[in-house]
């Protein structure tokens, strides 16, 4: 059972490394004049046999995002299990939903997800001279607030004080815990 609980950790990792949502004022027509790089991905996600007395497996894995500074393009999902691709509502963030009774699972599949991915060189000016975006994509409020999955305090708030404590100006705080 604890096996299984690993999947939407893996799902949610992949959905933080595929988003980007902070991007900043590049029109799209800036795309273009903007050095790129392609990478293809090839994610394989194992789903080892339902635990007897398991009446439904429910498995989200996240889909690549799509915005200003990434291209997404030969998105593919090959399983032999029925799955729906749905948009989550808060940030619009795609994924494939599998729901799955245990009669239907006979035994252990794989989920392969490749897809090809254009990313381009997004430039952002630490001087904050301009101010933030006008019209961000996400507001970063909410990620400034309190998440019960990410721990703050104890070991945290000890290595965050002593990186802090070296430092004078709001820059100087934030890149050595950034890095």
């Amino acid at each position: 059972m604890k096996r299984m609980a690993i999947i939407p950790v893996l799902a949610l990792s992949l959905a933080l490394l595929t988003s980007g949502k902070f991007a900043g004022d590049t029109r799209a027509s800036d795309i273009q004049l903007v050095p790129s790089r392609s990478f293809t991905f090839t994610y394989v996600t194992h789903v080892s046999a339902i635990p007897s007395g398991t009446h439904q497996l429910r498995i989200w894995l996240p889909l690549p995002y799509e915005e200003r500074s990434q291209a997404v393009s030969d998105l593919k999902v090959e399983t032999p299990a029925r799955f729906k691709i749905e948009h989550e509502k808060e940030y619009g963030n795609r994924y494939a939903y599998f729901a799955l009774d245990s009669e239907d699972v006979k035994g252990p599949f794989d989920v392969r997800l490749t897809f090809h991915a254009q990313r381009f060189e997004h430039r952002v000016a630490l001087n904050m001279t301009n101010g933030p975006p006008a019209h961000p994509l996400v507001s970063p409020a909410r990620f400034l607030l309190p998440d019960r999955l990410v721990p703050i305090s104890g070991e945290i708030a000890q290595l965050s004080g002593q990186q802090k404590a070296r430092a004078t100006g709001r820059f100087e705080k934030a890149r050595p815990l950034y890095c």
